[in-house]
């Protein structure tokens, strides 16, 4: 509705609102200005608000969901920036989350973060070796993290530092200490990859954590993430802004320990008897544990732009979840319908329902061709009593 102070302008795209004497501002900036440079100037905000609606969807809701997981990724991100575990160290909470506040800004992230957001986030990065305690006096008591403690001292790039040198230098040393089951393949002196096996199977091929790290002409070091087919940048989450001042050892490091601790998505579960077709572009196979005999075998699809990690594990990643929910909604409908329509497209029916279509459809032409008979055979009736009473004419007239 229609505030005193706001005004609302509904349409295809979601709500806007507009403070009521934007337009009387706008009016007057417009008259200082020319013709075309208004235009320009229209043209320029139109493209730009397309330009959001078309990322992300046109939607508020998928903005805000969009910058919460940018804005938890960048979080993690810093958080392995900037604190490590150390056995009986303590670090107050409040003082990460105050760290976070300060440097919000500078890592483009919209929403705030809490004290709960964040303990939920180390609890994901460092699990039961980090422990939320209090301590203090009962009239100030304070919130502390055991186990954490903030880095000191990190190598950053010096003013003379040589990308390439340090790069080749780390494809050829051995002391660079890797996290348990992973290995290092230098394929060539501009790439280095980093390969963890999974204790997972899909489709009789094991599950494998790469990290592929790539030295371009102009001297800047790309990261990429491998598995199952499925490739993530790493720029994607925009964490140039966190590692850029750190040596190439030390974002080694960084982005392994991310890695290493995110949680792998297992894809959504499907049915034994499901026998729909998703028409998102998606991978089904038998996913089978390595290291836990007593875990069954499940049957599980994995979207084409699967998003490899997820916050949660166990749980699938967005796109993933997409490819389960299409499969249930074609289920219900599928057991909603009395008979399959004659244009449905055959590539998503399954054998027994493509027969049962052209069942449907050979009776549909048997009552046409009957219909089509009986007019004919009507028709000829009439032509024959017309025929008659028009010879019965003639003979009267004689």
């Amino acid at each position: 509705g229609v505030k005193e102070d706001e005004l609302s302008v509904r349409g295809l795209v979601p709500i806007i609102t507009f403070p009521k004497d934007l337009f009387h501002r706008r009016g007057a900036i417009l008259n200082t200005m020319s013709t075309s440079e208004a235009a320009m100037q229209n043209a320029e905000l139109s493209r730009a608000h397309e330009e959001v609606d078309v990322e992300n969807g046109a939607s508020n809701l998928k903005r805000k969901r969009a910058s919460s997981l940018n804005g938890r990724s960048r979080h993690q991100w810093k958080l392995l920036r900037n604190y490590t575990y150390s056995q009986g160290c303590l670090t107050l909470l409040n003082e990460i989350v105050e760290h976070a506040a300060r440097e919000r800004d500078s890592l483009g992230i919209e929403i705030s973060a809490s004290r709960q957001f964040f303990g939920e986030l180390i609890n994901l990065l460092w699990g039961d070796r980090v422990k939320k305690v209090k301590r203090g006096q009962r009239i100030d008591r304070k919130a502390y993290v055991l186990n954490l403690t903030r880095k000191q001292g990190q190598t950053v790039q010096p003013p003379d530092y040589d990308v390439t040198n340090d790069f080749e230098q780390l494809a050829k040393d051995d002391t660079f200490m890797l996290p348990t089951g992973w290995f290092r393949v230098v394929d060539n002196p501009c790439r280095i990859c980093f390969i963890h096996p999974e204790p997972w199977e899909f489709g009789n091929q094991r599950i494998y954590k790469e990290i592929v790290m790539e030295l371009s002409p102009e001297k800047n070091v790309s990261y990429s993430v491998k598995s199952r087919s499925c490739e993530l940048h790493l720029s994607t989450l925009n964490i140039e802004r966190i590692v850029k001042e750190l040596t190439v050892h030390e974002q080694a490091k960084l982005v392994l320990e991310f890695i290493d601790t995110s949680k792998l998505c297992l894809g959504c579960s499907l049915s034994d008897d499901d026998s729909s077709v998703s028409p998102i572009l998606h991978q089904t196979g038998v996913l089978k544990s390595l290291n836990n005999n007593e875990v069954p075998m499940q049957n599980r699809a994995f979207s084409s732009k699967c998003q490899l990690f997820v916050c949660h594990a166990g749980k699938p990643c967005s796109k993933c979840t997409g490819v389960s929910l299409s499969y249930k909604k074609r289920k219900c409908r599928r057991e909603a319908r009395e008979s399959i329509h004659k244009h449905c497209n055959k590539r998503y029916l399954t054998k027994d329902e493509i027969l049962q279509q052209l069942q449907e459809q050979r009776k549909l032409n048997r009552k046409h061709d009957q219909e089509k008979e009986g007019d004919q055979y009507s028709g000829s009736e009439d032509e024959k009593s017309n025929s008659n009473s028009d010879s019965g004419n003639e003979e009267e007239k004689e």
